[in-house]
């Protein structure tokens, strides 16, 4: 299977890499036990769980002010609370 990685953005180069699962964490154990250690290896592992679109993810990113968005016709207002409750991750963690 191929790994999966985020398309590069309106043909600029993303400047860092950011991995659409957890299969590198979990592959070293010694990322794994730190993950472990400050307690976030279950967040990650969630996160992994939230299925993602790319066409979503950019019409979202694209129409997101300050804490409202507007998705063609519907519009909602986010926070941490809302993700929550969307994705089913815990409300916890650095504010």
């Amino acid at each position: 299977m191929e790994e999966e990685k985020k398309p590069y953005n309106k043909g600029v180069q993303v400047s860092r890499y950011e991995p659409l699962n957890t299969h590198e964490l979990i592959s070293s154990s010694l990322s794994k036990q730190c993950f472990q250690n400050v307690g976030r290896l279950g967040f990650c592992e969630q996160v992994q769980q939230v299925k993602y679109d790319a066409k979503l993810t950019s019409l979202f990113s694209t129409n997101l002010m300050r804490d409202k968005v507007t998705v063609v016709v519907v519009s909602f207002t986010i926070s941490t609370k809302a993700i929550a409750v969307a994705t089913g991750i815990p409300n916890t963690g650095e504010k």
